[in-house]
């Protein structure tokens, strides 16, 4: 187990507080909330009658994932990472920012009645793990490493590390509600495939089950419109009305 715990592997044990008053969880909502609030700054730059945003950011999966192997194997200072402290919280920050970028441009139209229409677009675009290896200058062992940790079968312990849950009844709820506040709907219609915002609540219920394995196991569909979803879990008897509690 040490052994495990001071290799990349150890990732999968930072979902826990081991004394220094944060865990993975903790570092990850915060890095979240700084990514919110500079899209909200982004919103807020300019006055506007229409905003689309296009894009998304990369999966907390694959952040962490490249965060391991770059802080484990670093040469110069390498780090365990079963653990979580504000030095390594820095480190994982640099890494998202690095890995994630947000801009945006406004455009204004006169239309024919002489009224000016402002639209601001807003695009967020992340890097791909490949390319993050890429850009540290991994070496073979080390892009074996990102593949290990990124394979489907680890997805539980992602689970775990994220949101502090294990496969049981309720793991869908623990990872709705590790998302209360979310405005916009960024990144679960962008993870869903589509390029701009579109209605999420489908998209949401979707993302959420796919952080459980519901997707992949065939227990929840992945599906974009309401009625599709519906006529799913009516088709196999699945479906409970709207008296139920």
């Amino acid at each position: 187990v040490a052994l495990i715990a001071g290799s990349v592997f150890g990732i999968f044990f930072s979902g826990e507080d081991s004394g220094t008053g944060m865990s993975m969880q903790t570092a990850v909502q915060e890095i979240n909330a700084d990514y919110d609030a500079k899209m909200k700054a982004e919103k807020n730059s300019v006055a506007y009658d229409n905003m689309e945003i296009s894009g998304g950011r990369a999966v907390w999966k694959d952040v962490l994932a490249v965060y391991a192997v770059k802080t484990n194997t670093d040469t110069d200072n390498p780090q365990e990472v079963a653990t979580m402290d504000e030095s390594k919280k820095q480190i994982l920050s640099d890494i998202f920012w690095e890995m994630n970028s947000i801009s945006s441009r406004s455009d204004i139209v006169q239309t024919e009645t002489t009224v000016t229409k402002t639209t601001l677009y807003i695009t967020v675009s992340h890097l791909t793990v490949d390319e993050m290896a890429d850009l540290y200058g991994f070496d073979a062992e080390q892009r074996e490493y990102l593949a290990e940790l990124l394979k489907d079968k680890n997805n539980s312990l992602w689970a775990a590390v994220l949101y502090g849950i294990r496969y049981s009844d309720d793991q869908i709820v623990t990872v709705a509600l590790s998302q209360v506040g979310n405005v916009g709907g960024e990144p679960y219609w962008s993870w869903y495939g589509f390029g701009s915002r579109v209605e999420w609540c489908a998209c949401f219920v979707s993302w959420c089950a796919d952080q459980c394995g519901y997707i992949d196991t065939g227990v929840v569909p992945k599906y974009a419109g309401c009625v599709n979803g519906v006529q799913w879990f009516k088709d196999r008897g699945q479906w409970i009305d709207g008296s139920a509690e």
